[in-house]
């Protein structure tokens, strides 16, 4: 039976580009659960990829978020929800928009593979989370993600050529940092609520 996940149909609904390999060849098979992909190599990224690493990390926030935003119970947590999937919507439309002005197209790396990968563990987690947990769950699973695209962008950003696909690269960093304080204290609110 086919499923969609709800990034997937959100990406579809906002038009968002399917992340392929710049070639159109198609990626290698997926790591084994459990199984680390290998690191961004040392060497220079293309812009494709780059800008593959940026839709790849707003569509995993979208999924995680999305997939939260019918569960969660506590009012920051919601709101929480809905400004990532917002901000993360805006981050999207931003990128197809570089990727149009430099006639570009988002491209698979093992960068933006890793981010999916946590997107995807995230998102299973918080379905499997039972109602006492699941704001909690989402809440972890968001600050696990924020770190790992913050990660994931510092790397990718050091191997980019275009200064617009670096500065795009930046406008996201700069949401995800944000969004990771904000999780990081709705966290915390949630701990004096326990």
């Amino acid at each position: 039976m086919f499923t969609v996940r709800p990034y997937l149909l959100s990406a579809l609904l906002m038009g968002a580009a399917v992340l392929v390999p710049a070639s159109g060849a198609q990626a290698g098979p997926k790591a084994a659960r459990g199984q680390r992909s290998a690191p961004v190599s040392d060497s220079a990224m293309t812009d494709g990829q780059s800008l593959g690493v940026a839709e790849a990390a707003s569509s995993g926030e979208i999924l995680l978020a999305t997939t939260a935003a019918s569960r969660v119970r506590t009012e920051a947590v919601q709101q929480l929800a809905r400004a990532t999937i917002n901000d993360h919507t805006d981050a999207i439309q931003a990128a197809h928009a570089v990727g149009d002005r430099l006639n570009l197209r988002a491209a698979q790396s093992a960068a933006s593979n890793e981010i999916r990968k946590e997107a995807d563990e995230a998102t299973s987690h918080l379905e499997n989370a039972t109602a006492p947990s699941i704001d909690r769950t989402y809440v972890e699973g968001s600050i696990r993600l924020h770190q790992k695209v913050l990660n994931t962008i510092d790397e990718a950003v050091l191997r980019t050529h275009s200064e617009e696909v670096k500065a795009l690269m930046g406008g996201v960093r700069a949401r995800v940092t944000h969004e990771l304080d904000t999780a990081r204290s709705v966290l915390a609110s949630l701990h004096t609520l326990a």
